[in-house]
């Protein structure tokens, strides 16, 4: 009897779970072990600053899937563990604790990680960032009405924070140095859209500025902005982004160079031809960079991605060039991955 096909998921977030999910269903033969380092089972982050934050939704809801499906289809999970080292020659992980796992497939699906504040007065008490459960928690906690908040950042977290704490009663100041909300994804017309929608909710709109310093004693009191602005507060919610998790992929790099992913989801350098990589912070390069590597980070790559990622993980060639639509169920161009979908 031929022994399983044993694939490592290194990465317990959506795209993680997802894949071990998808990997589980379509490969009987093939023996899946998913790492995550935090200690939850794969959940969805969007309802961290909405749902979840105001108390609507509980944390069961945003799950990927139950525990009892991951036992059904037989994945093993190695929650609240960390990856400290991967050795692609001899097909090993080695976790925190000297435990070594042999893998015949590796699928990287790290994410990304919290944007470090660099502000002065960063490190002060009530100034909370979000990318986590606790994260939320933590801010749920501060949220009481009548208090005084000041977001930093527009972005899609800003913008999901800022109207959660206002629906909470909260009294809601935003900034962000761009001209309006989301301006550079959304571009100028829906921006102004959104920045009216806040306003006319109650949230205070600081645009075109930024952060300077944070102040106060051992709390922070007041967040003071590059034109010299004075915004009391009780406390602070920064949405500043995320960076890509690498540090695992750069330890399979060559000469000094990083683990990169193709349009086709592979790995450079080509030879290691056993490791995958998918995620809700990928980095890709694609005919319209250049050669340069931007992000797609969004939560449609990390559930579309997964879904086609599992064909190249169970195969002993590299992933073809088509993949099964998850709405058609028909082939369909690799770039559809990355396709945006509104219906």
């Amino acid at each position: 009897m031929d022994k399983p096909l044993s694939v490592v998921i290194v990465g317990g977030g959506l795209a993680g779970g997802n894949a071990a999910l998808e990997l589980g269903r379509l490969a009987h033969d093939a023996h899946v072990t998913l790492i995550g380092s935090e200690a939850h089972l794969p959940y969805q982050r969007p309802p961290l600053s909405k749902g979840f934050l105001r108390g609507t939704e509980p944390f069961d809801d945003a799950l990927v899937a139950p525990r009892t499906e991951y036992e059904r289809l037989g994945i093993d999970l190695m929650l609240g563990r960390k990856v400290v080292r991967l050795d692609p020659d001899s097909r090993r992980v080695r976790l925190e604790g000297d435990e070594v796992l042999a893998y015949d497939r590796l699928l990287i699906a790290t994410g990304g990680r919290k944007r470090q504040m660099r502000f002065p007065g960063a490190d002060r008490d009530g100034v909370f960032d979000l990318r986590t459960v606790e994260d939320s928690e933590r801010i749920k906690a501060a949220a009481r009405a009548g208090r005084r908040v000041v977001v930093i950042g527009l972005g899609f977290i800003g913008c999901e924070v800022s109207a959660s704490l206002r629906t909470l009663g909260l009294d809601v100041t935003a900034i962000d140095p761009a001209p309006a909300p989301l301006v550079r994804v959304l571009g100028p017309e829906v921006a102004g859209v959104i920045a009216e929608l806040h306003r006319s909710h109650g949230v205070q709109l600081v645009l075109g500025d930024g952060v300077d310093r944070l102040e106060g004693g051992e709390r922070v009191e007041r967040v003071v902005t590059r034109s010299g602005r004075q915004l009391e507060c009780d406390f602070v919610v920064a949405g500043i982004g995320i960076d890509p998790e690498v540090d695992l992929s750069r330890l399979m790099s060559t000469a000094g160079r990083a683990c990169l992913m193709s349009m086709r989801l592979e790995t450079s350098p080509s030879t290691l031809t056993h490791c995958l990589g998918a995620s809700e912070s990928s980095t890709t390069t694609t005919p319209k960079s250049k050669g340069a590597p931007p992000r797609h980070r969004s939560w449609t790559v990390a559930c579309r991605t997964t879904t086609c990622t599992p064909s190249g993980a169970i195969s002993s060639t590299r992933p073809s060039n088509t993949s099964v639509s998850p709405r058609s169920g028909t082939a369909s161009p690799l770039r559809d991955r990355f396709r945006i979908e509104t219906s």
